[in-house]
């Protein structure tokens, strides 16, 4: 919901207003997920063949392979932010960060606000 009308707000414009942008494609930040995911596999450094995942469950109940992991970095102003262990799932839409997996392993923390995070 809007905060000044109350009216519904679009969907992609919300997602849109919680990526962060590293490289091509915007990483979205998912409350959700138990891991980070991307499709991409030019979007993880040092990929790996092998993940000691095989499969993950998505939104809509269905299985998705995992291919293989890795790691990648978010610079920002101050540091570099490292997401460890990154899936590759081929079939997944977004690039997902798990906000527990990065609030973890990062030592930083994650406000959501109606306009950002």
């Amino acid at each position: 919901m809007d905060s000044e009308t109350m009216t519904p707000t679009n969907v992609n414009q919300c997602f849109q207003a919680l990526s962060v942008q590293n490289g091509s494609e915007p990483w979205y930040m998912d409350t959700g997920a138990s891991s980070h995911l991307t499709a991409d596999r030019g979007m993880i450094s040092s990929p790996l063949n092998v993940s000691k995942i095989r499969s993950i469950y998505v939104g809509n109940g269905h299985s998705i392979t995992v291919k293989g992991s890795g790691t990648s970095t978010i610079p920002t102003d101050t540091r570099t932010l490292n997401l460890n262990t990154i899936l590759h799932t081929p079939h997944i839409i977004k690039n997902l960060i798990s906000v527990r997996q990065f609030t973890k392993y990062t030592n930083v923390s994650v406000e959501f606000d109606p306009f950002v995070f």
